[in-house]
Protein backbone atom coordinates (compact mmCIF):
# COMPACT_ATOMS: atom_id res chain seq x y z
CA UNK A 1 0.00 0.00 0.00
CA UNK A 2 1.47 3.42 -0.94
CA UNK A 3 1.81 6.55 1.59
CA UNK A 4 -0.71 8.36 -1.39
CA UNK A 5 -3.61 5.93 -0.89
CA UNK A 6 -3.50 5.90 2.75
CA UNK A 7 -3.56 9.88 2.67
CA UNK A 8 -6.46 9.62 0.97
CA UNK A 9 -7.89 6.56 3.44
CA UNK A 10 -7.08 9.04 6.63
CA UNK A 11 -8.65 11.97 4.57
CA UNK A 12 -11.94 10.07 3.65
CA UNK A 13 -12.28 8.84 6.70
CA UNK A 14 -11.70 12.42 9.30
CA UNK A 15 -14.67 13.98 6.78
CA UNK A 16 -16.58 10.77 7.73
CA UNK A 17 -15.78 11.53 11.11
CA UNK A 18 -16.38 15.28 11.01
CA UNK A 19 -19.68 14.51 9.34
CA UNK A 20 -20.71 12.20 12.28
CA UNK A 21 -19.60 15.03 14.44
CA UNK A 22 -22.00 17.49 12.87
CA UNK A 23 -24.34 15.36 13.06
CA UNK A 24 -24.93 14.60 16.21
CA UNK A 25 -24.07 18.31 17.02
CA UNK A 26 -27.26 19.12 14.95
CA UNK A 27 -29.65 16.82 16.21
CA UNK A 28 -28.39 17.01 20.22
CA UNK A 29 -27.59 20.82 21.00
CA UNK A 30 -29.72 23.77 20.45
CA UNK A 31 -29.04 25.65 16.89
CA UNK A 32 -27.29 28.55 15.70
CA UNK A 33 -26.75 29.05 11.96
CA UNK A 34 -24.22 29.85 10.14
CA UNK A 35 -22.84 28.80 6.81
CA UNK A 36 -19.07 28.89 4.81
CA UNK A 37 -16.35 27.03 5.01
CA UNK A 38 -16.83 23.03 4.53
CA UNK A 39 -20.20 23.45 6.39
CA UNK A 40 -23.22 25.26 6.30
CA UNK A 41 -26.02 24.52 8.79
CA UNK A 42 -26.98 25.19 12.52
CA UNK A 43 -24.83 23.88 15.55
CA UNK A 44 -25.23 24.95 19.41
CA UNK A 45 -22.37 25.25 21.67
CA UNK A 46 -23.55 24.98 25.09
CA UNK A 47 -22.51 27.51 27.55
CA UNK A 48 -24.18 28.87 30.38
CA UNK A 49 -25.55 32.44 29.46
CA UNK A 50 -25.73 35.33 31.70
CA UNK A 51 -28.32 38.54 30.98
CA UNK A 52 -27.38 41.39 33.34
CA UNK A 53 -29.75 45.01 32.53
CA UNK A 54 -29.50 47.98 34.52
CA UNK A 55 -31.17 51.12 35.21
CA UNK A 56 -30.87 53.96 37.04
CA UNK A 57 -33.94 55.27 39.03
CA UNK A 58 -35.23 58.38 40.79
CA UNK A 59 -36.17 57.75 43.58
CA UNK A 60 -35.10 56.47 46.68
CA UNK A 61 -33.75 52.82 47.52
CA UNK A 62 -36.21 52.65 50.17
CA UNK A 63 -39.25 53.14 47.75
CA UNK A 64 -38.13 51.03 44.91
CA UNK A 65 -37.39 48.38 47.81
CA UNK A 66 -40.67 48.50 48.88
CA UNK A 67 -42.29 47.54 44.92
CA UNK A 68 -39.83 44.68 45.07
CA UNK A 69 -39.13 43.21 47.92
CA UNK A 70 -42.63 40.86 48.01
CA UNK A 71 -40.91 39.48 44.28
CA UNK A 72 -44.52 39.78 42.91
CA UNK A 73 -43.94 41.33 40.26
CA UNK A 74 -46.99 43.41 40.00
CA UNK A 75 -45.41 46.35 38.60
CA UNK A 76 -45.02 44.96 35.15
CA UNK A 77 -47.70 45.50 32.42
CA UNK A 78 -47.45 41.62 31.33
CA UNK A 79 -48.35 40.21 34.78
CA UNK A 80 -51.80 39.63 35.23
CA UNK A 81 -51.90 38.01 38.89
CA UNK A 82 -49.31 37.49 41.29
CA UNK A 83 -50.07 34.81 44.43
CA UNK A 84 -48.38 33.32 46.81
CA UNK A 85 -49.43 31.31 50.80
CA UNK A 86 -47.00 32.93 52.40
CA UNK A 87 -47.86 36.73 53.87
CA UNK A 88 -44.09 37.91 54.02
CA UNK A 89 -42.15 36.40 51.12
CA UNK A 90 -39.32 34.02 52.53
CA UNK A 91 -36.23 32.09 51.33
CA UNK A 92 -38.11 28.50 50.01
CA UNK A 93 -41.11 30.25 50.08
CA UNK A 94 -43.00 30.16 46.56
CA UNK A 95 -45.08 32.32 44.35
CA UNK A 96 -47.69 31.91 41.04
CA UNK A 97 -47.16 34.35 38.56
CA UNK A 98 -49.86 34.55 35.58
CA UNK A 99 -48.83 36.73 32.84
CA UNK A 100 -50.90 37.70 30.24
CA UNK A 101 -50.18 35.45 27.69
CA UNK A 102 -51.34 33.10 30.09
CA UNK A 103 -48.26 31.71 30.77
CA UNK A 104 -48.50 30.43 34.63
CA UNK A 105 -44.56 30.38 36.21
CA UNK A 106 -43.72 29.12 39.27
CA UNK A 107 -40.73 30.72 41.25
CA UNK A 108 -39.05 30.27 44.25
CA UNK A 109 -37.14 32.66 46.75
CA UNK A 110 -33.80 31.03 46.96
CA UNK A 111 -32.47 34.46 48.90
CA UNK A 112 -33.94 37.78 50.29
CA UNK A 113 -31.63 40.38 52.17
CA UNK A 114 -33.34 43.21 53.59
CA UNK A 115 -30.33 44.87 54.86
CA UNK A 116 -28.54 44.50 50.96
CA UNK A 117 -31.55 44.91 49.01
CA UNK A 118 -31.62 41.76 47.18
CA UNK A 119 -33.49 39.11 46.02
CA UNK A 120 -32.45 35.69 44.06
CA UNK A 121 -35.29 33.91 42.80
CA UNK A 122 -35.86 30.36 40.50
CA UNK A 123 -38.35 29.70 37.85
CA UNK A 124 -39.52 25.97 39.29
CA UNK A 125 -41.88 25.55 37.12
CA UNK A 126 -43.80 26.44 34.04
CA UNK A 127 -47.00 26.02 32.20
CA UNK A 128 -46.43 25.93 29.33
CA UNK A 129 -43.23 24.65 30.20
CA UNK A 130 -40.07 26.53 29.43
CA UNK A 131 -37.46 25.77 26.83
CA UNK A 132 -34.34 25.43 28.84
CA UNK A 133 -33.53 23.44 32.19
CA UNK A 134 -33.10 26.30 34.64
CA UNK A 135 -33.05 30.10 35.23
CA UNK A 136 -32.11 31.98 38.85
CA UNK A 137 -32.97 35.55 38.56
CA UNK A 138 -30.95 38.15 40.98
CA UNK A 139 -32.39 41.64 41.32
CA UNK A 140 -29.96 44.27 43.29
CA UNK A 141 -30.58 47.47 44.47
CA UNK A 142 -27.32 50.33 45.50
CA UNK A 143 -28.25 53.72 46.38
CA UNK A 144 -26.33 56.03 43.99
CA UNK A 145 -24.51 58.31 46.57
CA UNK A 146 -22.82 60.73 43.92
CA UNK A 147 -26.25 62.25 43.63
CA UNK A 148 -28.12 65.77 45.41
CA UNK A 149 -31.19 63.72 44.25
CA UNK A 150 -32.42 60.28 46.22
CA UNK A 151 -31.73 57.51 43.04
CA UNK A 152 -31.17 53.93 42.62
CA UNK A 153 -29.05 51.54 40.58
CA UNK A 154 -31.09 48.39 40.16
CA UNK A 155 -29.14 45.57 38.87
CA UNK A 156 -30.89 42.41 37.47
CA UNK A 157 -29.11 38.94 36.30
CA UNK A 158 -30.14 35.94 34.94
CA UNK A 159 -28.19 32.96 34.44
CA UNK A 160 -29.56 30.50 32.34
CA UNK A 161 -28.57 26.53 31.72
CA UNK A 162 -26.64 26.04 28.97
CA UNK A 163 -29.57 24.86 27.18
CA UNK A 164 -30.96 28.55 26.92
CA UNK A 165 -30.93 29.63 23.38
CA UNK A 166 -30.12 32.77 21.88
CA UNK A 167 -33.83 33.95 21.53
CA UNK A 168 -34.15 33.07 25.19
CA UNK A 169 -31.38 34.95 25.85
CA UNK A 170 -32.29 37.91 23.82
CA UNK A 171 -35.79 37.55 24.89
CA UNK A 172 -34.94 38.13 28.71
CA UNK A 173 -32.46 41.06 27.78
CA UNK A 174 -35.81 42.89 26.12
CA UNK A 175 -38.53 41.57 29.21
CA UNK A 176 -35.92 43.61 31.99
CA UNK A 177 -35.80 46.73 29.85
CA UNK A 178 -39.76 46.60 29.55
CA UNK A 179 -40.29 45.54 33.16
CA UNK A 180 -37.67 48.67 33.87
CA UNK A 181 -39.91 50.92 32.37
CA UNK A 182 -42.81 49.78 33.94
CA UNK A 183 -41.31 49.94 37.29
CA UNK A 184 -39.90 53.46 36.87
CA UNK A 185 -43.93 53.87 35.66
CA UNK A 186 -45.51 52.88 38.34
CA UNK A 187 -43.27 54.58 41.00
CA UNK A 188 -43.87 58.00 39.06
CA UNK A 189 -47.32 57.07 40.32
CA UNK A 190 -47.20 56.50 44.10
Amino acid sequence: VNSNCISKMTASRSVQLVDQLLNFIDNNLAPVSFSGGLYSGSISIPTASTVTESVVLNFSIEKVWNVLKDCSFNFCKNVRASTSRSALPSVGSTRKIVYTDDTTQTIQIDEISMVNYTTVLSVIASEPSIAYYSVQHTLKLLPVTASDKPRTFVLWESTFSSDATLQVIQDSKFKKKDAFKDLTSVLSNK
